[in-house]
């Protein structure tokens, strides 16, 4: 039986290789034409075996690619979807799914009676759920979150989550004096591989890495920094001049609940040394015979910075007409890290430079200035975010015009 002249696919210690396209069709070529007597016209594309064997090729290259896509799923590096979800189970962690939109409502409705967890208001678009009870006060008036049913990135500016969806015992009237704070798609390829990368040092004990790491992988969290001050002083640190305690851990947490933090951070903060915060809770060593000694575990609740935007773009016949909602996506795409770039964090130097690839990919649209700022009128190209900061983002706070 003679050999094909078709190239095949090679696995060696240096990984795998696949041959080009024109090789497989020219092996593929010689194999019909020696099947065939020698006497095929194979110069010849357009001829009826040009046709079947071009096919052929291609169908041998799609399973080619298909095997080398498979290939580097093994990669942490180049693993995505359900691939990297793999491989992050084997450091026991799991994709954060997509998160909704929370507004904190005005409620109105009768004195002393509760608008039970699970009222349900609406913007006209989307349904929100009270994340708790609340009891109207004396004046008829309560605050309470609410959280949207549909998750992921979606605006809720003040003023606009004014009606009541399903109408509940003693309840008159709902409305949002702010925005609210913009949910998050599900955690992206790059986001999920730098969780894992963080989520090693939860392995180690007595180091920042380790609480870290541990914190990030608490049911909730979207981002944790960790520093501390081995000095015997009080230290200013970062934008915000945050004040550190001698001989100190600091950490940083947003989002997630106090209990899951807490202990993340008790099985790898280091003992004995002192702490900062906003947020004290308490932690039982359950390793140890009841009684259980109770530790009182503090870390910082970082606070919301709203980031502005201001983009001028050139007005030219091509601008599409709906310029400006699509500016506004791609800027929070790449904020929030949909675009397979770093998200806004903690601690991190935000530059206008960050945002320009996503907004000139759209097709029309050609950037003439962007700025950013912590106001409503944005001056600068860069800006710091303190450690006791976490970034977010919100539709109505980018501003687009074209000039």
């Amino acid at each position: 039986m003679s050999v094909s002249n078709v190239q095949l696919l090679s696995i060696s210690i240096t990984g795998i290789s696949v041959p080009t396209t024109s090789e497989i069709l020219a092996g593929v070529l010689t194999d019909w034409n020696t099947a065939f007597g020698g006497n095929l016209n194979i110069a010849n594309r357009a001829t009826p075996q040009g046709y079947i064997c071009s096919q052929i090729s291609n169908y041998l290259q799609n399973q080619n690619a298909a095997l080398t896509y498979l290939a580097n799923q093994t990669d942490p590096a180049t693993a995505e979807g359900r691939f990297q979800d793999a491989i992050g189970r084997l450091n026991n962690i799991i994709r954060s799914p997509s998160t909704p939109t929370v507004v904190t409502c005005t409620v109105i409705g009768q004195p002393g009676q509760t608008l039970p967890a699970g009222s349900s208001a609406t913007d006209g678009t989307y349904i929100y759920e009270s994340l708790s009870d609340v009891v109207y006060a004396t004046g008829g008036t309560a605050s309470v979150q609410f959280a949207c049913t549909t998750t992921g990135v979606i605006a809720c500016p003040a003023t606009t989550l004014n009606q009541i969806a399903i109408a509940a015992p003693y309840w008159d009237s709902v409305n949002n004096p702010s925005d609210g704070v913009i949910g998050t798609g599900i955690q992206s390829t790059y986001d999920f591989e730098t969780l894992r990368q963080a989520s090693l040092g939860k392995n180690s004990s007595a180091m920042n890495a380790a609480v870290r790491g541990a914190v990030l992988v608490a049911p909730g969290v979207i981002d944790c920094y960790v520093t501390d001050n081995y000095t015997a002083s009080t230290v200013t640190v970062g934008a915000t001049s945050y004040s550190m305690s001698p001989n100190s851990i600091y950490i940083g947490v947003y989002g997630g609940a106090e209990a899951d933090i807490a202990n993340a951070i008790f099985a790898k903060r280091n003992p004995g040394c002192n702490m900062n915060g906003n947020t004290t809770a308490t932690v039982y060593d359950e390793s140890l015979d009841y009684p259980y000694p109770s530790y009182s575990i503090i870390y910082n609740a970082v606070s919301a910075l709203p980031i502005y935007f201001a983009v001028v773009v050139a007005n030219h016949p091509g601008l599409p007409s709906n310029y400006v909602a699509l500016v506004q996506q791609a800027i929070i795409a790449s904020f929030n890290g949909q675009d397979g770039q770093p998200r806004a964090k903690i601690a991190n130097d935000i530059y206008a430079s960050r945002f320009y690839a996503n907004i000139s990919s759209i097709s029309g649209v050609r950037i003439k200035t962007l700025l950013i700022g912590t106001t409503s009128s944005p001056t600068a190209n860069e800006l710091q975010v303190g450690i006791d900061q976490m970034p977010t983002i919100e539709t109505a706070n980018i501003t687009v015009s074209a000039a």
